[in-house]
């Protein structure tokens, strides 16, 4: 009971009594055995320091966002059929015009053999339709050239009738030819356009079995699911055996080029502009590409108050959608300020430095640092511009020291 008591105040006493220790010099610099420590004798320690002074940088902030390809696309069935086999899978590269998956294509198989063998009807109907057209169009000659002959010969003979150089027998026949003649002709061109109606249908029946003939062949072809582009399958929504159904989807294809889409602060985004260079950092490949703003949207989400802003990567073939990315991107300038490594004192989790105030004394003092930048680092706090500091403090040096530089 007493220990359930005891415990939250170890837990938390101890690191507090540890700061307090360390504030105190407890675990600063020790002087080495039988040497007096000089903060007590009053003599100064030799060191070397630097004024730390603003250096006018480019304000540089990271957003994080996530890879996402410039082209993707839902390969889906187009009709109700058995999967009878598939040929791509989740990570591998495909071809434009690739099997995907086969459907079960017995049925579509039926269908395009019936229509090749109806269009083939029809196509023997076209034929024989313009047979029947030729053939009444030289019965319509013939009888043309019969009623001109009869014409000829009624004419002739009534010039004779009325001279009296033929009988009333020879006009009658003369009469009776041409009469015969004429119906001839009106029977022969009635034929000629039966045959040319019988023709126009013919024709009319081949179009109709040609298109369904081309149908069937189209819908036999969609039993066979092709890549639309080169890429790579980044999902597999089916199995072999299954029934797919119109519009189902069975692939995730995609493709480069890949960016990086990040949220940006609104206020931000007036600062950026297409074209501009960014740094992104990949941390699922280990390493750093430069890409490009290819294009800052407008639009602001109300519930984050930021927008999208798209990056152009580079090409890499190691790059996916869905990776996580950091982009560093230069908001204006700024008044930075930093310091040399060599000025920093470690102790476990905290970092501090020995300053020199007026009174030539060291002060050792907490900072907070940012990102390292070759042999200086970034103050982000404890530090103000003009201060001096400790480089490379010496191991007699103790908080509260004497110093001389």
């Amino acid at each position: 009971m007493l220990w359930q008591w005891l415990r939250p105040i170890v837990l938390l006493g101890v690191p507090l009594l540890g700061i307090v220790l360390w504030g105190a010099g407890v675990f600063n610099h020790r002087v080495p055995a039988g040497v007096t420590a000089l903060a007590d004798t009053g003599d100064a320690l030799d060191v070397r320091t630097t004024v730390l002074a603003p250096l006018d940088s480019d304000a540089v902030r990271e957003f994080t966002g996530n890879v996402v390809a410039a082209h993707s696309a839902l390969i889906a069935s187009q009709l109700m059929a058995r999967i009878e086999s598939l040929h791509a899978f989740e990570g591998e590269k495909v071809t434009a015009g690739a099997l995907l998956a086969q459907l079960d294509a017995r049925d579509l198989n039926a269908r395009v053999e019936a229509a090749s063998a109806a269009d083939q009807r029809a196509q023997g109907g076209v034929s024989a339709a313009q047979a029947g057209v030729e053939a009444a169009r030289a019965s319509l000659e013939q009888a043309r050239a019969q009623a001109q002959l009869a014409e000829i010969t009624l004419q002739r003979v009534q010039a004779l009738h009325a001279e009296g150089g033929a009988t009333d027998q020879n006009l009658t026949e003369a009469q009776a030819a041409h009469a015969q003649a004429q119906a001839g002709l009106k029977a022969a061109r009635q034929q000629a356009e039966a045959s040319r109606g019988q023709q126009k249908a013919a024709q009319a029946g081949r179009q109709e079995a040609v298109a369904a003939a081309s149908l069937a062949a189209t819908t036999r072809r969609w039993a066979r699911i092709e890549a639309p582009f080169t890429g790579f399958v980044v999902a597999r929504m089916a199995e072999q055996g299954a029934m797919a159904a119109p519009g189902q989807p069975l692939f995730r294809l995609e493709r480069g080029p890949f960016r990086l889409d990040v949220p940006v602060d609104e206020r931000l985004l007036p600062r950026l502009r297409g074209g501009q260079k960014v740094p992104v950092a990949l941390e699922a490949l280990g390493t750093t590409l430069e890409g490009t703003i290819q294009r800052v949207i407008p639009a602001v989400d109300p519930a984050t108050r930021s927008g999208l802003v798209q990056v152009a990567l580079p090409d890499h073939p190691a790059v996916r959608s869905g990776m996580h990315g950091r982009a560093r991107v230069a908001t204006g300038r700024s008044q930075r300020l930093q310091l040399p490594e060599e000025a920093l004192v470690r102790w476990y989790q905290l970092t501090s430095v020995y300053v020199v105030g007026d009174d030539a004394r060291a002060n050792l003092r907490l900072v907070r640092l940012g990102e390292s930048q070759g042999a200086q680092v970034e103050v982000l706090a404890g530090l103000s511009a003009g201060e001096r500091v400790v480089l490379a403090p010496p191991t007699l040096l103790r908080d509260g020291a004497k110093v001389r530089f």
